[in-house]
């Protein structure tokens, strides 16, 4: 089965090197931007990603306190009133 496949990709990509028609177009400044916009945000989302990987790592290795550390201060009232009185 995965020789099949591989042999498939092969003549593919034989085909499609074998009938290639020459462009005749070139690149605008407008591509070249949008281009260099994809690179940084590719830049930007792995720095994230590594970022958020090494935390999740961290975590799995940072030793938690015996004490809980829930505050002891009433919660908030959501119900959407305010101490000042409604507007």
């Amino acid at each position: 089965m995965r020789a099949r496949i591989v042999r498939v990709l092969g003549l593919t990509l034989l085909v499609s090197i074998t009938f290639i028609a020459p462009a005749s177009a070139y690149i605008d400044p407008g591509s070249t931007t949008v281009v260099f916009q994809a690179v940084i945000a590719g830049i930007a989302a792995a720095g994230m990603g590594i970022k958020t990987f090494r935390h999740r790592i961290a975590n799995l290795f940072h030793r938690r306190g015996a004490t809980s550390t829930t505050s002891t201060a009433p919660a908030a009232d959501d119900s959407g009133s305010s101490a000042a009185g409604d507007h």
